[in-house]
């Protein structure tokens, strides 16, 4: 295939590149396109994925230069140079703090991924030390749901 396609998703059968009416009608409980995004993270960079969004990864490796691939050959078969470094990439996913709401209902789960409080109160914290829009307060979990969970 092209190398510059995208392999076959492992996740979504969604073809982002249908109308919204047609998503609509394939996918009644899509939100649409206009709630997601495309990201492209370049070398030596990070992305912060906030705890429960859902996401798929693809990801790549330059070509090793045509070059360096026959030195490669050549030196394999001991007919000149050395053998280059084929090209290669390594993708690491990290936890800072994974949720503890098990809670698989939007507004109890997706919008509140911890039990506690800490985590977005440190946020509203930092934002406005910061002097930037500080997020709302989540709503507060039933106690009973709570207790149920503990």
């Amino acid at each position: 295939g092209d190398e510059d396609e995208d392999p076959p998703s492992f996740c979504s059968g969604v073809d982002l590149g249908k109308s919204d009416a047609q998503l609509a009608k394939a996918f009644p409980g899509f939100p649409g396109k206009a709630r997601c995004m495309e990201v492209e993270v370049a070398e030596g960079e990070m992305l912060y994925l906030p705890a429960g969004w859902f996401h798929e990864v693809t990801s790549f490796s330059s070509p090793a230069p045509a070059t360096a691939s026959k030195a490669k050959t050549r030196g394999a078969k001991g007919k000149a140079g050395a053998a280059a470094t084929p090209s290669s990439h390594a993708a690491f996913n990290f936890w800072f703090h994974p949720p503890d709401n098990p809670d698989p209902s939007y507004h109890a789960g997706f919008l509140r991924p911890y039990l506690s409080d800490y985590w977005p109160s440190l946020w509203r914290a930092r934002c406005e030390d910061l002097g930037l829009p500080v997020p709302p307060e989540p709503e507060p979990l039933d106690p009973a749901a709570r207790r149920k969970r503990a």
